[in-house]
């Protein structure tokens, strides 16, 4: 079985279009655990609109990953948990880091970042160079579901230029979210633009945390090595605030 870290997944019950109650959260942590996930970084929608979320704190959002992480362990003790956030780039970015209330992976400087998926590239640049300047590592959000990344993928290179990392979406992989991204989602795979695939989980029956089968679609396609360093070496480090 293959053994992977999911650094991505909506998995926080009741705050955002994920899981709807712990019972689901449960249910989806339980998918994760059979399919070989050890780790797992809750990220659910933060300043995004329309998003129960958006009017939760930092400290809101903590708070519920404390209490939902105790319930977490007693049904599995052995899958390892962390708060984290996807964080929708907004223009005020400079100002959310200046109130302490920016959400990173598990407290590193590696910060999950998404825009809107008909965003304009000027602007995602301007949130990861100002997330930059402030010492943060960005992770930009399955990159290849935006359609500016869509209609120009060369354009990673400026992001990449930024600083910036690539998350990969493993239900992209599978032509889940529509042959333009499934296309781009290849694209960074075959020339080793991206530093994960996660799951960006977001129910028991769709878009669900099982990295298993997109494992060993990489481990086939390319080789069992790259496999492991997008789904264990490369989100273990960053976990870890390692330099990746």
């Amino acid at each position: 079985m293959s053994v992977t870290v999911d650094l991505h997944t909506h998995i926080l019950p009741a705050v955002d279009d994920g899981a709807e109650d712990v019972s689901e959260a449960i249910q989806m942590l339980q998918i994760a655990a059979a399919n070989g996930t050890t780790d797992i970084v809750l990220t659910p929608h933060y300043l995004a609109r329309g998003m129960r979320s958006t009017q939760m704190s930092k400290a809101d959002l903590e708070r519920m990953f404390g209490l939902f992480k105790e319930v977490a362990a007693q049904n599995f003790p052995k899958l390892n948990l962390y708060m984290g956030a996807e964080v929708f780039g907004v223009n005020n970015i400079e100002e959310v880091i200046a109130d302490g209330q920016l959400i990173t992976l598990n407290n590193t400087e590696y910060c999950l970042v998404e825009f809107g998926f008909r965003d304009h590239l000027q602007r995602a640049l301007g949130v990861l160079d100002a997330l930059a300047r402030d010492g943060y590592k960005p992770i930009v959000a399955h990159p290849e579901r935006y359609e500016f990344i869509q209609d120009q993928p060369r354009d990673v290179f400026r992001m990449l230029d930024k600083g910036a990392l690539l998350q990969v979406n493993h239900t992209s992989l599978e032509g889940l979210s529509g042959i333009e991204a499934q296309d781009v989602a290849m694209l960074l795979i075959e020339n080793n633009l991206a530093i994960c695939i996660s799951s960006d989980a977001h129910s028991t029956f769709q878009r669900t945390p099982d990295l298993s089968e997109a494992y060993e679609f990489i481990s086939s396609t390319f080789s069992p090595e790259y496999a492991e360093d997008l789904f264990f070496n490369n989100p273990k480090a960053i976990l870890k605030g390692k330099k990746v």
